[in-house]
């Protein structure tokens, strides 16, 4: 615990531009009425309400982070069933992932750099590296091979039910950060701009 909670705030003071960068122009197509209802309530221009939503949002998506670990949890509760164990144990697993997970978002901008220099020197593309289907790919394949270890370990189970289990969880770090908590941190952020 100890640990996550160290690595959480190292991700939040590390200035990272990468998939939790999300603005409110990312948000317009899906809520576009509900926040032009928020600006008419507040009596604020749309340009006014995004630089306020954004600037909201630069401080906020790094803190609801930790969110995601019950969540993680009880998508591991559901895989392993079988084995009736408690959920601390299962959010043991969880925090364990999340930790790992931070460090490898907080190295990934350097990674990319890395990868984004040696394309320029053999004159290859580069703009695919910084794309969302790159970090989709490269946040599936790390989490799965990082689940298959952690997994067969924990949960004691052998190498094919391992892998399975990894795939599904993997899915479902992709499913949590994508939707649910893209979804959260909108919500979060309009309620603290509408508090203000």
């Amino acid at each position: 615990m100890a640990l996550f909670v160290f690595l959480n705030f190292l991700f939040f003071v590390i200035k990272f531009k990468g998939i939790f960068a999300y603005t409110l122009a990312d948000y317009q197509s899906q809520f576009g009425d509900r926040i032009s209802r928020a600006a008419a309530e507040m009596h604020l221009s749309l340009p006014l309400l995004t630089e306020r939503f954004n600037t909201a949002m630069h401080f906020e998506q790094k803190e609801y982070l930790v969110t995601m670990v019950p969540l993680f949890a009880l998508m591991a509760i559901l895989l392993y069933l079988m084995q009736r164990r408690h959920f601390v144990q299962h959010l043991v697993f969880s925090l364990h992932f999340y930790s790992f997970f931070i460090v490898f978002l907080i190295v990934l901008p350097y990674i990319i750099l890395i990868i984004s220099w040696v394309m320029r020197i053999f004159s290859l593309q580069v703009a695919f590296f910084a794309g969302d289907d790159f970090l989709t790919g490269i946040i599936l394949v790390v989490s799965f091979s990082y689940l298959l270890f952690a997994a067969r370990r924990f949960y004691q189970s052998n190498w094919l039910v391992s892998a399975i289990k990894a795939a599904f969880l993997s899915f479902g770090v992709l499913l949590l950060i994508a939707y649910v908590f893209r979804l959260f941190l909108f919500f979060a952020v309009m309620h603290t701009i509408t508090e203000i």
